[in-house]
Formats: C-alpha cells, structure tokens, sequence
C-alpha cells in the first residue's frame, strides 16, 4: 500500500509541475491519432487527459482542507 501512495504522490508532483503541459499533449495526441487513424495514440492521449482531470478534481475538492 506504501508504494501505491508514493506513486501516487509522484503522479500529482508531476502533474502540479506541468498539469496544463501534459493535458495539451494528451489533446494533441487525441487529434493526431484520429487524424493518422491509430487508435492506440487516441487511447494513450485519452489516458494523460483523464489522469490530468481526476487530478484536478481531486486537488480542487481538496484545497480546502487542512493537512496535518
């Protein structure tokens, strides 16, 4: 369960640093993977802007509390 947490924090460290970076790449990849027909771009692109939002959201529902 460790592990998962640190992974989890190196994820949203990451995200902090370059969040709007990352979900412009994954829309990037999207278009061009629908555009060259490659469904495995659409689904990596798709996956880095779903991971970007659920951060996002959760860092939104959290900022309001305090941490110890």
């Amino acid at each position: 369960m460790r592990n998962i947490i640190h992974e989890l924090t190196f994820i949203h460290d990451a995200i902090q640093k370059g969040g709007l970076a990352a979900a412009l790449g994954g829309f990037l990849v999207i278009g061009l993977g629908l555009f060259l027909g490659k469904w495995a771009m659409v689904i990596a692109g798709s996956v880095v802007a779903f991971v970007v939002a659920v951060d996002f959201v959760i860092a939104f529902l959290l900022r309001g509390r305090k941490s110890d």
